[in-house]
């Protein structure tokens, strides 16, 4: 215990002293928040980085039954400080050049694969609903990246207003060393500890009004710790519900990035690109301070902590993950993620892009499959195939240099009076009128509008594919 009280202090000590010389140094490399009327430096998890460190070194000189520890597990503890290292340049690296999304998220992914090689491994997965948890196997390798990967994004975007990011970690970091000294876990408890030292060190600067910020070398930095406590944590644990247990805890962060990424990627945005569409951003404009919009985040990440332990040590976590749940559509809702309207609209369009895709993939297949030189024959194929996989029940093609007019109807529904939905468009060649094209799809009776964009779309791009099979005959008789 006297080990873990002097990590602790220790931490917490060089945090307060090292943030001041930390600050200093942003100053100098003109490394600053963007968007503030005064500048505020970052680099903020280079302090935190090295005060977190500092007691992990000094048990190197000093031999206890807890640094003993290190040593039965050097490559575990080779694997944590060489990626915290790595992650730590690459947010230093990003805090001042600003690198690319995508450059940044290849090089998250190799570090968290040399980690993973080291040792750090989500095995199985635990389910309150099974008597033991289910090995991962050739998932294991993936599952373990998107996790590392996964957290130190969601910790980077809700770093986006002073003090959350750290005051939701040190939250986090108490949960899982409440975890790993329930589970006798003695090096993790010391690791953790060391980290709840730096970070409330570092946030009696970083809270509102904040001198310094985590920048990306602090936010990418703690949920890297994060992800692998509680791997560790809960590959070490033999309880069904280790795994879930960090899950809860992390729940904020975890929420907020699957919201925003589904808004962006529901709304054509790219998922990468910054908004002010984060939790924190809508209730700041619900007319809350910053200050207000901090604690009561706090409080519900606490409420999610607080639940996390519970879960732990219930025998019937069932419930427990009900009300957690409830309460988070509740919060969504009430924050206007969930709006029916929106969401109906936002699936609408998605369908939309699916059914277009579907329809250009039709046409690619056919358009591979023509053989004959035919151009009458062509056209026929490519009208009636189309038609038939595209699941529209009627088709007429009129078109100068054919015969007779090309007609295909489905099985079944020949000279019937079905009602039905239809669509005629012009067919252009060197934007002269050669023909046109008429689709129909039968629908309910009290339904007659369901099918209007899906017989516009494939009109369209029938007409268009036929233009240019026609185009090309013309041009090879010239």
């Amino acid at each position: 215990m006297r080990t873990y009280l002097a990590a602790f202090i220790i931490s917490l000590m060089a945090s307060l002293i090292l943030v001041p010389v930390v600050k200093r140094m942003a100053f100098r490399l003109k490394a600053f928040g963007q968007g503030e009327a005064l500048p505020i430096p970052r680099l903020g998890g280079v302090a935190v980085y090295f005060s977190f460190l500092l007691p992990l070194i000094g048990l190197f000189f000093y031999e206890n039954g807890v640094s003993v520890l290190f040593w039965n597990e050097a490559k575990l503890c080779l694997g944590i400080f060489l990626g915290g290292t790595f992650i730590l340049l690459l947010g230093v690296w990003d805090d001042l050049k600003n690198l690319s999304p995508w450059r940044k998220l290849m090089i998250e992914f190799l570090i968290a694969s040399f980690v993973y090689a080291c040792g750090f491994k989500i095995g199985h997965i635990s389910s309150p609903s099974l008597e033991k948890a289910f090995s991962l196997g050739i998932f294991s390798f993936p599952v373990t990246l998107l996790w590392i990967v996964g957290l130190m994004n969601a910790v980077n975007l809700i770093d986006g207003i002073d003090g959350l990011a750290c005051g939701i970690s040190l939250f986090v970091v108490v949960t899982l060393g409440s975890i790993a000294f329930m589970t006798g876990q003695s090096l993790t408890i010391l690791l953790c500890v060391a980290l709840a030292g730096s970070l409330l060190g570092f946030i009696r600067y970083n809270f509102n009004p904040a001198q310094i910020y985590l920048g990306d070398s602090g936010s990418l930095l703690l949920g890297y710790l994060l992800s692998i406590f509680s791997i560790w944590g809960s590959n070490k644990a033999s309880t069904m519900v280790a795994f879930l247990t960090p899950m809860v805890a992390l729940g904020l962060p975890i929420i907020d990035m699957v919201v925003s990424m589904s808004r962006r990627y529901f709304s054509g945005v790219p998922i990468f690109k910054g908004d002010r569409e984060h939790i924190h951003h809508r209730l700041k404009g619900m007319g809350f301070s910053q200050r207000k919009v901090v604690l009561l985040l706090y409080g519900f990440c606490i409420l999610l902590n607080g639940l996390a332990l519970f879960l732990y040590v219930s025998n019937n976590p069932h419930l427990i993950l009900v009300f957690i749940a409830l309460c988070s559509l509740l919060g969504l809702k009430y924050l206007g993620y969930l709006k029916p309207h929106v969401f109906k609209d936002r699936i609408e369009e998605f369908g939309k892009i699916r059914k277009e895709r579907f329809y250009r993939y039709i046409l690619r297949e056919l358009v591979k499959g023509l053989k004959t030189p035919a151009l009458e024959e062509r056209v026929w194929h490519l009208t009636r195939e189309f038609s038939e996989k595209a699941d529209f029940d009627y088709a007429r093609l009129e078109m100068e240099n054919l015969s007779k007019s090309i007609e295909w109807s489905r099985s079944g529904l020949e000279g019937t009076l079905h009602p039905y939905t239809q669509i005629i468009l012009p067919l252009l060649v060197d934007l002269k009128v050669i023909g046109k094209i008429e689709l129909r799809k039968v629908h309910a009776p009290l339904d007659p509008s369901q099918k209007d964009h899906a017989l516009f779309l494939g009109a369209d791009l029938l007409t268009r594919e036929i233009a240019k099979v026609v185009e090309a005959s013309f041009a090879q008789v010239k």
